[in-house]
């Protein structure tokens, strides 16, 4: 190469350089807040009563170790859930 194409393949790179960060400077300086966005707190209550064994039962095991009983205090027991919503804790109150 000669001194001549060196030098304009050294512009070059230097001028994608500079185009480069110009960009990442106005692109953060794009997303930058006076003040944070006021956030709204949101807290929901619900509650679930599981009946696992009886007439009524709630929640069931489908799936576990097959050298263990399936239970609720074994890890890895799996269990199908269909638990009525309740807006109290006392299960009479709905």
């Amino acid at each position: 190469m000669t001194q001549n194409a060196v030098t304009k393949c050294a512009s070059a790179t230097l001028f994608l350089l500079v185009l480069l960060l110009l960009i990442a400077l106005l692109s953060d300086a794009a997303y930058q807040f006076d003040q944070p966005p006021s956030l709204k707190e949101t807290n929901i209550v619900f509650y679930m009563h599981d009946w696992q064994n009886g007439l009524n039962a709630t929640a069931i095991p489908v799936g576990g170790s097959q050298k263990k009983p399936w239970s609720a205090v074994e890890f890895g027991t799996i269990f199908a859930i269909d638990d009525k919503l309740m807006v109290a804790s006392d299960r009479s109150i709905g």
